[in-house]
């Protein structure tokens, strides 16, 4: 009876996820993340021993290396992304870090220095935890509290699929150290258009009546919010609906981009 009624909850969040295609779209992407990181670390033991061509003690020592500086990559993403602020604008972060992450692999699969290939693994780590950070976020607040925990439960059941079906994929492939460099490739051409497909889908949309309105209202908003540290105070104030009166002091000609968001 306990096992049915974990599996009935697990359901519901089930149900409910798939009813909200926002917190649907952060699951899929925190699977694809996951894959993507299950790639590369795959990769940079395949690289460690064809590229470089190292083996036995000093093989396991280089391959722990670069996972050391995807670590610490990530490390370091995490602790940046505390001091950026973002939160109004975090889409746009996870999406642009996701991309940069991309671009990072790409160079990693075709670079042929070992200690280059350390700064990429660091790069990837970087981007990458700053690309899960907000998928985290979001996920987070787009939840309500009543099946949040059952959300983050499903979600990370999906996680360690993907890593299982990803490892397992490796694991069959004949010659697979061989076979990591196009892998990679293109599992970093996924990733690019994921996020610059969500980037072109996320600045078109708004509030506004056009796309190209949009567009640069999203500019302003990320110009003021990251470079300025907009801070919204009071917003609760503002009624949903009639006639409201903003006053105001107009001292500085960034003045009406910090009012535009």
């Amino acid at each position: 009876e306990s096992q049915r009624s974990e599996f009935r909850r697990l359901g519901e969040a089930l149900s409910y996820i798939w009813a909200h295609k926002r917190i649907l779209r952060m699951v899929l992407l925190s699977m694809l993340f996951w894959a993507a990181a299950y790639v590369v670390i795959n990769s940079t033991a395949a690289f460690t021993s064809n590229r470089w061509y190292e083996e036995g003690d000093n093989l396991i020592w280089l391959i722990n290396l670069l996972g050391m500086c995807l670590g610490g990559g990530m490390l370091v993403g995490a602790i940046a992304m505390t001091f950026l602020g973002t939160r109004r604008q975090a889409f746009w972060f996870g999406l642009l870090a996701l991309a940069a992450s991309a671009v990072a692999m790409v160079l990693l699969a075709v670079c042929p220095f070992y200690w280059l290939a350390t700064v990429l693994c660091f790069v990837i780590g970087f981007f990458g935890n700053m690309a899960l950070v907000v998928i985290n976020t979001l996920t987070q607040n787009l939840s309500p509290n009543y099946i949040r925990g059952r959300v983050f439960g499903l979600r990370d059941i999906s996680d360690s699929a993907s890593n299982v079906v990803i490892n397992l994929i490796i694991w069959r492939m004949p010659h697979a150290d061989g076979w990591m460099f196009p892998t990679l490739l293109a599992t970093a051409g996924v990733l690019m258009v994921v996020a610059l497909y969500g980037l072109w889908r996320e600045m078109r949309t708004g509030a506004l009546p056009t796309a190209r309105l949009n567009v640069v209202i999203r500019i302003i908003a990320l110009y003021v919010y990251v470079w300025h540290r907009l801070e919204v105070v009071g917003k609760s104030n503002i009624p949903a609906t009639g006639g409201v009166l903003l006053c105001p002091n107009h001292t500085t000609g960034v003045d009406p981009f910090l009012l535009q968001p």
